[in-house]
């Protein structure tokens, strides 16, 4: 279903690239379930531009029916016809699991060496273009470029590793760009070798038996490769547990500082502490890791492999 353009055409607010409750490949608005009440005022509904369900974060899923008759104030039977419009969705809630067909790895169209807009905007965010050029792999979209009809135009394209081998990769629109744009977008299922969600993010040829744990890529690239891993947002997957578990004896977690994310991060901590590890939270007074200036974030390192010896 053709969400953004159903939210365009109806005046619906969507969570800018920039706002803390927008996650990769998620549109967010407020949720008309929950948004009355006090203190859940924020983009928590979201629909996942792969997906076929509505889930708010703070009251669980919703039928589409239900909701998107709800969010433009329709009888459900406008609503049906309404979804028919941009294209249906199924009636199924998040429970339900749809089998992809797998396509070949690709690159969208049109990839480039970073260009100048974006390594402004990296230097803008305290990062050194060039050295994310070289340890990461960092590129840039050209205006147009494509694959599988989404457009991934005007993006920096971070390639996601696994075992010395491309297996997806994930963008990031920077946001003097427009507003109007979801802030990341991975690669579809249907394309990837493995589903970035069951692998975690990093240098796996520079990791040590310490790991500090991250939401984001940007946030493990203010980490430094040494210990930087991310799990790709706070959702982490139980795969990815695993993985952490089993590449690492001392696993810091630093999420985003928001009630929500470090719920996640307590969760995750008690998940790794039960597999025998030496885990603990890093709880950040405010922002994420990727906002820290880089002596800071040095230090927060230091201090944390302190900790652990």
């Amino acid at each position: 279903m053709d969400i953004l353009q159903l939210y365009q055409d109806y005046n619906i607010e969507i969570a800018p690239q920039e706002h803390k409750h927008a996650h990769e490949g998620w549109v967010h608005t407020p949720c008309p379930f929950c948004k009355s009440e006090a203190g859940h005022e924020g983009f928590h509904l979201g629909f996942p531009l792969e997906g076929k369900f509505f889930i708010c974060w703070r009251c669980g899923t919703h039928s589409a029916v239900e909701t998107v008759s709800k969010l433009l104030k329709v009888s459900t039977h406008e609503a049906n016809q309404i979804l028919k419009n941009y294209g249906g969705i199924s009636t199924q809630l998040s429970g339900a699991k749809i089998k992809p067909k797998s396509k070949p790895f690709e690159l969208p169209s049109y990839i480039l060496p970073l260009s100048d807009q974006h390594k402004k905007y990296l230097i803008n965010r305290n990062f050194d273009p060039e050295e994310l050029a070289n340890i990461w792999g960092m590129i840039s979209t050209g205006p147009v470029s494509l694959l599988d009809k989404i457009n991934y135009g005007n993006r920096i394209l971070v390639p996601i590793n696994w075992d010395k081998k491309i297996v997806s990769f994930q963008t990031r629109i920077p946001r003097n760009v427009s507003k109007d744009f979801v802030k990341y977008l991975a690669c579809l299922q249907t394309r990837e070798v493995i589903e970035h969600k069951k692998i975690i993010f990093g240098n796996q040829s520079k990791w040590t038996d310490t790991a500090i744990v991250v939401e984001g890529i940007f946030d493990a690239f203010r980490i430094g490769e040494k210990y930087g891993v991310a799990t790709f947002g706070t959702s982490y997957k139980p795969a990815q547990v695993r993985l952490l578990a089993k590449n690492f004896k001392r696993i810091a977690v630093i999420f985003d500082s928001e009630l929500l994310a470090q719920e996640k991060a307590n969760n995750l901590v008690s998940e790794l502490q039960f597999r025998g590890k030496d885990a603990f939270n890093v709880e950040l007074t405010e922002g994420d890791p990727g906002s820290l200036l880089p002596k800071d974030a040095a230090h927060l390192v230091k201090e944390i492999v302190t900790k652990f010896y």
